[in-house]
C-alpha cells in the first residue's frame, strides 16, 4: 500500500452508505474508510491528515519515526485490525511536542501504519 501523501478518514455514514467510490481516491488496503490522494481534500464527509511516514507495523520502528519526527501520538486510528489502540499507544514514548496521529490498517496479512499531523497542527 502506498500512501500518497494524505490520508483521508471518511465519515462513517458514507462508509454504511457503500459511498466511498463516488470519491474516486484509492482505499487503503482493506481498511474500508481510509482513502489517500496527493492534496487535502475539502468535504464535510472526510478529515484529511498530512502523512509524514508510513511502513510497516513495527513498533520500534515507528517509535524511531517518532523519534525522527520530534512528534507524539496523540490518537491511534484502526479499521480492520485487531490490536487495541490504547495498549499500542501506552507503547510508544514521546519524543517530542509535535502531535501526532498513528493510522493502522490491514493490507493482505500485514498491518500497515502512518504517522500523520492532527488536524489543525503543523
Amino acid at each position: 500500500d502506498v500512501v500518497d501523501g494524505w490520508i483521508h478518514e471518511a465519515d462513517p455514514a458514507m462508509i454504511r452508505a457503500h459511498s466511498l467510490g463516488s470519491l474516486r481516491m484509492p482505499v487503503l488496503g482493506s481498511s474500508r474508510g481510509y482513502l489517500t490522494s496527493d492534496q487535502k481534500e475539502e468535504s464535510a464527509w472526510l478529515t484529511s491528515y498530512e502523512c509524514l511516514w508510513h511502513g510497516p507495523f513495527k513498533q520500534k520502528l515507528i517509535q524511531k519515526q517518532l523519534d525522527s519526527l520530534s512528534g507524539q501520538v496523540k490518537v491511534v486510528k484502526k479499521r480492520g485490525v485487531t490490536q487495541d489502540p490504547d495498549r499500542v499507544w501506552r507503547q510508544l514514548r514521546p519524543s517530542g511536542s509535535r502531535s501526532l496521529c498513528l493510522f493502522l490498517w490491514p493490507d493482505q496479512l500485514k498491518i500497515r501504519a502512518a504517522l500523520c499531523l492532527l488536524p489543525g497542527d503543523s
